[in-house]
């Protein structure tokens, strides 16, 4: 009985939770209740630093989460590649846009000193999409893509 309301309460706390990224809903997702009262107070105090962060940083917060709103799931475009297979012009720009809107975010979530919860950088990604270092949030197939284009085009 003790751990069917121990499990109602952690339900109970999980849909006060709410995420505005594919991102955070997979962080959620992966939640696991602490096993121990020592990791739940380190949690606590953490939380308890960031939600004053929150505070003082709040037009970076509303910024932030702005960016983070308009991130899509593109992890199964980037499996795609992995694997090889062909990506539309459009999912080249769809990865290019969440290359583009994760440079925005990252620079605003340092401001939160938190690392780890960042996804994984992919910067030789961004450096293949955007061969001329423009930093537009726009896909063109830059003739830098292959030397052949240039011919074609001319």
């Amino acid at each position: 009985m003790k751990k069917h309301k121990e499990m109602e309460g952690f339900s109970f706390v999980m849909g006060l939770i709410d995420t505005v990224s594919p991102f955070g809903t997979q962080k959620k997702r992966n939640l696991k209740v602490y096993s121990t009262q020592e990791e739940l107070s380190k949690e606590l105090q953490k939380t308890k630093e960031f939600s004053v962060k929150v505070v003082e940083l709040e037009e970076t917060c509303e910024k932030l989460l702005s960016y983070l709103r308009e991130l899509k799931d593109i992890r199964a475009l980037v499996d795609a590649a992995s694997k090889n297979q062909v990506l539309t012009v459009v999912d080249l720009f769809e990865l290019k846009y969440f290359l583009h809107r994760m440079h925005k975010v990252e620079a605003l979530w340092k401001k939160f000193e938190e690392e780890d919860l960042l996804p994984e950088r992919l910067p030789h990604l961004t450096k293949l999409l955007d061969p001329k270092g423009e930093n537009l949030s726009t896909f063109y197939i830059y003739e830098e893509y292959d030397e052949r284009l240039r011919f074609v085009r001319e």
